[in-house]
């Protein structure tokens, strides 16, 4: 901050957003009605002149995008912005932010604006004055009304300018509200006693340099770039474009062809083919599905990658690698790029990078831009050999530039694409100490057609095999259960169903890994879920003798351990039981073990699903009744959460969303195989979180029912609907898609108050319906119609023995698992007689001076 007398000149810095009305404004000031100029702001301008009996320089910068954090801001707007400041000398009166009033005013917007007038210090809001352009929306509001009802955000822009605001018309030359807007102005210098906002040295010092070094690098590039000119042909060229979401690829293609052949705005979901003549040429542009700009590779879905694969398989002369100058390049997007490793390495010898919305950068050129974005554009470029252009993509009637991209792409295909071999893969060739050079090439060749027919005449005749040993196998098993006499085992006694299941496992037999199977078999017919309720029951104790049971189980079975393997899977519960002793302390502590085993079991173990902000985090939070889930922020991983709700214990679980309105196919397979875990976990319920204040349209059934299909169908027996507002209404208002979903989850759906986490009314009701649900699915009873079904197949005894089945089950695991180690040592014992006998072959040719003696041998051989 500076001091100086006021003499009546006036010095102010425009600053705002692109199609903010900047210019416009500066135009309406100064007078001039010329047709306004199209062109964006790239650099800044500054005009002066005498307005209304003032000395009034006013200095027009480049606007920023509304939606963009400032690490999305390419570096050479950031540094114009310091630029403009410095171009009104010795320092500016006053900052002029203008916003228009025809778009609503976000958090969005005012986060970005804090964030670029921090970029000139915290000073800078002393001397703020807010410019309402377009003021047409207004209507029959006062600006006033506009402020209270817009919101928190753009009250906190204008309190933070100190209630300094002007609404100006820059559609009308009425020299009045320009009167109007230099006396705010005065008010504003008035109020800072003459001061004006100074920047720091340091940093006009440090743009300056900057500017001068990346112009300096910018020259030298641009003569790297002459010097790879070389005489060009003129032939069919088939180009892909490639680039991450909203990168201008459409648009790019479209400049290319000079016709709308792409559809910008939209997402490409399968690579899109389209020809046209340019330049006496035929041209094919191949249009790719996006990635993303943020999210490393593994995310990218298989679709994409495949389409991808596509596109650059079909003969591609070049591949233009689309990046936009209108946002900011970091080593997270080099990263990105650089992933995309499924094309190969030599996938850069015939890319080039093209520059999109190049109209941005006004008079910077793209070398001065590249320098300015610093060492991960940079890697890029030289990565593709220092092969660039620039397109403006609204200027689709500019031919120069689409005739130069042309050149650009002969110069590399000359340098690349002639059919001549590579003189370095050739060096190496012959340079190879262990060949010899007379060896050929058409032998070594055969050598590798052997190992390929070798590997399909293997695999084919073990299938074979292995389906004939499966066909004896199968049909020993039915004979097996056609004749046996056994009644299956039964739970439906224990109606309706056992709290628990009690093992008995005798202490003076040692226990084997053949009678852990033995259990694992058995147990395992009643269903994977029976392990929760299963508890040890340990007899013949007078067999410890000295021990105690855990000495007893840790010793058990030496380096198998099959006796703790079932402890583990039984949750560690066990008893030791007497039962030669009548004694009733025992019964009482086995019983009390078994009701233990019951409270362990009454646990809920509840999974949240549902879309983007759907509200499932703030849901746990309501259930668990403490900020267990961040909220506001995306899930990438299932969490889990404890607590106890109502005297018994309750874990929910978090899930990664998927999207709204996109097919199941776009949701990244991470997500998927997140929501795969959680549901994997016992899960006694899934809670399907609806919000009850956004629509429910076909579109969105449709996305859930593919994202359910997922977890197969049987899950919608498990899940309940939960909304957020009054539900029976909403759910009849809402139409027949979300009238499906309810239908198919049982007619079972919860309202929650979110906002109301006190009102620990909702969450008891809804563990009310998880227990009403369960206790008609999980009881671990028997189905009755699968039994109907099983009691009524004519071809299967209902005597037979099922855990036998069991066994002959794991048999066929066994068989396959001592099957496919046979073969594969089987193969590798081919392999390295075959690549032995390779190498014996290629030193035997160091002594072969030729053909023709080759030849000669295998005659000889042949007479007798």
């Amino acid at each position: 901050m500076v001091w100086e007398r006021f003499t009546g000149k006036l010095r102010a810095v425009v600053l705002g957003g692109r199609l903010s009305g900047k210019t416009l404004l500066i135009n309406a000031v100064f007078g001039n009605e010329s047709p306004p100029n199209k062109k964006r702001t790239a650099q800044c301008k500054k005009v002066r002149d005498n307005v209304c009996g003032r000395d009034l320089t006013l200095v027009d910068t480049p606007g920023w995008w509304k939606h963009y954090s400032l690490s999305d801001i390419p570096n050479f707007l950031k540094q114009e912005l310091v630029r403009g400041v410095s171009l009104c000398d010795p320092g500016p009166h006053a900052v002029l932010l203008v916003i228009e009033l025809a778009i609503p005013f976000t958090e969005k917007h005012r986060q970005v604006i804090e964030d670029h007038l921090g970029l000139l210090g915290g000073q800078i809001w002393t001397y703020a004055l807010v410019v309402f352009t377009r003021c047409h929306a207004l209507g029959d509001r006062t600006i006033e009304e506009h402020i209270e009802t817009e919101g928190e955000s753009l009250q906190w822009v204008i309190e933070r300018c100190g209630n300094r605001y002007h609404v100006f018309d820059s559609a009308d030359f009425d020299t009045s509200q320009v009167t109007k807007l230099l006396e705010k102005i005065e008010d504003t210098v008035q109020r800072n006693k003459g001061s004006y906002f100074q920047i720091g040295a340091e940093k006009v010092e440090a743009a300056d340099e900057w500017k001068k070094t990346v112009k300096a690098k910018a020259e030298s590039r641009v003569l790297k770039l002459q010097q790879q000119k070389k005489n060009l042909t003129k032939e069919e060229l088939r180009i892909t474009l490639l680039g991450w979401v909203i990168s201008g690829k459409s648009s790019a293609g479209n400049v290319i062809l000079n016709r709308k052949a792409f559809a910008p705005g939209q997402s490409t979901l399968k690579y899109v083919t389209a020809h046209r003549e340019v330049d006496g040429r035929p041209v094919t542009v191949l249009e790719t599905p996006s990635w993303f700009k943020y999210f490393p590779s593994q995310y990218t879905p298989e679709w994409i990658k495949s389409e991808i694969l596509k596109s650059v398989g079909e003969d591609v002369t070049c591949l233009l690698l689309v990046i936009p100058a209108d946002t900011s390049f970091k080593e997270e997007q080099r990263k990105v790029i650089q992933e995309k490793r499924y094309l190969g390495e030599h996938v850069w010898r015939h890319t080039i990078v093209l520059f999109t919305w190049g109209d941005i950068l006004g008079d910077l050129t793209i070398e001065e831009h590249i320098e300015s974005e610093g060492e991960a554009l940079q890697w890029v470029i030289e990565k593709c050999g220092n092969r660039y252009h620039v397109f403006n993509n609204e200027d689709r009637e500019n031919c120069v530039q689409v005739t130069e991209l042309l050149q650009k792409i002969d110069e590399m295909v000359a340098s690349i694409c002639s059919f001549q071999l590579n003189t370095e893969t050739v060096s190496e060739f012959h340079a190879g100490p262990e060949v010899d050079t007379q060896l050929g090439t058409s032998e070594a060749e055969s050598d590798l057609q052997d190992i390929v027919r070798l590997v399909d005449e293997e695999w084919r005749r073990r299938d074979a095999e292995l389906l004939n040993r499966f066909s004896k196998f199968i049909t020993g098993v039915r004979r097996k259960t056609e004749n046996s006499t056994d009644v299956p085992f039964e739970l439906s006694l224990c109606d309706p169903g056992p709290h628990a299941v009690l093992v008995v496992i005798e202490i003076d037999v040692p226990f084997t890994e053949k009678h852990r199977k033995a259990v694992e078999n058995h147990i395992g017919l009643l269903g994977d879920q029976i392990w929760k309720h299963t508890l040890v029951v340990f007899t013949r104790s007078y067999a410890l003798k000295d021990r105690t049971i855990e000495e007893h189980i840790e010793t058990e079975g030496f380096t198998l351990k099959p006796l703790q393997w079932v402890m583990e899977r039984c949750g560690n519960r066990y008893h030791v039981f007497d039962s030669a002793d009548f004694d009733t302390s025992q019964v009482m502590k086995l019983l009390e073990k078994i009701e233990d085993t019951v409270q362990r079991n009454n646990e809920l173990r509840i999974t949240l699903l549902g879309w983007v902000v759907a509200g499932k985090s703030s849901t746990g939070n309501v259930i668990l009744n403490r900020n267990a889930f961040l909220t506001g922020q995306s899930t990438l991983k299932c969490v889990t959460a404890h607590g106890e709700v109502d005297g018994r214990p309750v874990t929910v679980l978090d899930t990664p969303s998927w999207f709204k309105y996109f097919p199941s196919q776009y949701t990244p397979e991470s997500i998927k195989s997140e929501i795969l875990k959680s549901v994997g976990e016992a899960v006694t319920c899934l809670l399907l979180v609806i919000p009850a204040d956004t629509s429910f349209k076909e579109e969105q059934r449709k996305v859930i029912q593919e994202n359910m299909r997922l977890l197969g169908e049987q899950v919608w027996r498990h899940t309940i609907v939960l909304g957020d507002l009054t539900i029976e209404e909403h759910i009849v208002s809402e139409g027949e898609a979300l009238q499906w979903m309810i239908e198919k989850c049982g007619n079972r759906y919860h309202v929650f108050n979110n906002d109301d986490r006190e009102n620990r009314v909702q969450v008891t009701e809804l563990l009310q319906k998880i227990d009403k649900m369960m206790a008609s699915i999980c009881s671990f009873q028997l189905n009755t119609e699968t039994l109907s079904e099983m009691n009524a197949r004519p071809e299967v005894d209902t005597q037979a023995d099922t855990s036998e089945a069991e066994g002959d089950l794991q048999d066929i695991v066994t068989l396959m698992d001592e099957e496919w180690r046979r073969r594969d040592e089987e193969l590798l014992n081919r392999f390295s007689k075959l690549i032995t006998g390779i190498h014996r072959k290629t030193d035997r040719c160091k002594d072969v001076p030729s053909e023709s003696k080759l030849l000669k041998v295998k005659k000889r051989r042949k007479e007798p």
